[in-house]
């Protein structure tokens, strides 16, 4: 309410109603360890939905809108297999999110049953990593759909896939432990946008050394 600039106080506090179920499906076997499938479906109907909108000047606030539906589906995934002293896990993950506002506080309201801004139906990820004694590589791509950025739903920032890259290697140094570090992300150097008219970075690099100490 007091947040500055952009603060509203005449914002009203969220009511909400929530449901949830879900299934979870275990494996496990000689070769497949701990292997985790699970669905989920959900169901949300907020009152007085606090949403965060662009203004005309640069920054951001708060208003009410008047009854919004939330609604989807989520699925992951999750495995691993060992061979010998090599070692892969797979993850994986998929949801899909309708929200809408589906009464109006005003009779022409141009975001009546439209998805909610900055907000994308379709969002996923996949991270496979590998470890071998003390070396472990990792890859990570994640996917996010299309968003829109106006309550009428005519304007969109489009779809984009990332990926991430990283490896590290642990070696005990008496009673220590050091850890040397390397990543990339954005790996495809991929050009996008989370937020209208700001562009992310493109291909960066990390590395850096840590030292674990046993504390007895």
């Amino acid at each position: 309410m007091y947040w500055q600039p952009g603060g509203n106080t005449d914002l009203k506090p969220e009511e909400s109603l929530n449901e949830e179920a879900g299934l979870i499906i275990r494996l496990n076997n000689n070769l497949f360890k701990n292997t985790e499938i699970s669905g989920t479906v959900f169901h949300s109907q907020i009152e007085n939905c606090i949403q965060w909108v662009p203004t005309a000047y640069t920054y951001w606030a708060p208003q009410n809108l008047k009854t919004v539906r939330t609604q989807g589906i989520e699925c992951m995934g999750h495995t691993s297999i060992e061979i010998g002293k090599l070692a892969m896990t797979f993850n994986s993950g998929y949801s899909f999110t309708s929200a809408s506002n589906i009464k109006s506080l005003t009779p022409n309201d141009e975001s009546l049953n439209k998805q909610l801004i900055y907000l994308p139906y379709d969002k996923g990820f996949i991270n496979v990593s590998i470890l071998f004694k003390d070396f472990m590589v990792a890859y990570n791509h994640q996917f996010t759909g299309f968003r829109f950025v106006n309550i009428n739903n005519t304007d969109f920032l489009p779809a984009y896939d990332l990926g991430s890259c990283s490896a590290n290697y642990t070696m005990p140094i008496g009673k220590a432990s050091l850890q040397a570090m390397f990543a990339v992300d954005n790996l495809w150097d991929r050009s996008y946008q989370v937020i209208a008219w700001r562009p992310m970075p493109g291909r960066a690099f990390r590395t850096g050394i840590s030292i674990k100490f046993n504390n007895n």
